[in-house]
Parts: C-alpha cells; structure tokens; sequence
C-alpha cells in the first residue's frame, strides 16, 4: 500500500488512476491519513460497499466491547 497527499492527488490523478490498477492507496493531509482509494468496477461495487460496511460495524462493536471491559 502506497500514501499520497491530498495536493498530489488533486495535481496528479491520472498517476493516481494509473498506480490503483496495481495497488490500493492511502490519501494524506498534513502527514495524516484520510482515506483509502482501492480499485472497483461495476460488478463489484455492491460488494464492495457491503463488506466496508461489515468491517465497520464489526470494529464499531470490538470498540463496544472493548470500553465494556
């Protein structure tokens, strides 16, 4: 996995676009990171969004649990 800036990202994106077919990328502000960019399509995208949210709820729930602790 590869970070890029925010400011290389807006000033670059064809790069961006082009670095995405072989890996996923982290986007940075001020040395921070804000996001992810992977790659999808239209046949996965569904998929995609339904086990982001999955990974989500599960972290939500082991930070539950772990404050219960």
């Amino acid at each position: 996995m590869q970070f890029i800036t925010v400011r290389d990202f807006r000033i670059r994106p064809g790069e961006v676009w082009e670095h995405l077919e072989k890996d996923d990328l982290v986007v940075t502000s001020n040395g921070r990171p804000i996001a992810v960019l992977t790659k999808v399509d239209a046949e996965n995208l569904e998929d995609m969004l339904i086990m982001l949210r999955r990974v989500r709820a599960q972290m939500a729930v082991s930070r539950l649990r772990q404050a219960a602790v």
